[in-house]
């Protein structure tokens, strides 16, 4: 379930020029179109729908975007005594700690490597293998440090493979960057 959500948030990402009407009929209605230059479309199944960009993500990211991921480095960067609920897709919330919504507020605000390492830790401590993990948390001060499509999908690929190399249930951390990049792909 985890994956099918990021893989919604790919293609909203990707296809930042359609409306969200048009995205969201895409996700419910059953289109085999799965992205530029592969799948639906044309007569073969290979060409993209008109008004769909071809090619690697380019550009920033859209205003609510941004504003999405600075409003959760903030909110991580104070996250209270009793830490943050976030939603959880197998239904309900999880408490992130003070200690890992304050990690990745220090990544996502340009912590530096220091940071990057810190998140790497509580990823490895709650069973993502340290490739996996280390990975994650550059794609993260990536996007952070350079707010653009490129960098998102970038992100959203290293989580995806986190979560294809991590524990079958995903750990409270994985969720609070599942969330972050869900802001940030608004």
């Amino acid at each position: 379930m985890i994956r099918s959500l990021t893989q919604q948030v790919v293609r909203v990402a990707m296809l930042a020029t359609l409306t969200v009407a048009v995205a969201e009929a895409q996700s419910g209605g059953g289109s085999d179109f799965t992205g530029p230059g592969g799948g639906g479309g044309g007569a073969g199944g290979s060409y993209a729908p008109l008004g769909v960009p071809a090619g690697a993500p380019a550009g920033p990211l859209s205003t609510a975007g941004s504003a999405g991921l600075g409003g959760v480095a903030s909110l991580f960067g104070n996250p209270g005594a009793g830490g943050i609920s976030v939603p959880n897709p197998a239904g309900g919330a999880v408490t992130i700690s003070p200690a890992t919504a304050r990690a990745i507020a220090a990544v996502l605000s340009g912590g530096g490597a220091e940071a990057v390492q810190a998140l790497l830790n509580i990823l490895v401590g709650e069973g993502v293998p340290a490739a996996a993990a280390g990975s994650l948390a550059n794609a993260l001060a990536a996007l952070g440090s350079n707010q653009g499509r490129a960098t998102l999908v970038a992100a959203i690929d290293a989580f995806n493979a986190a979560i294809d190399a991590g524990p079958s249930a995903p750990s409270p951390a994985m969720l609070a960057i599942r969330f972050a990049i869900a802001s940030a792909s608004r």
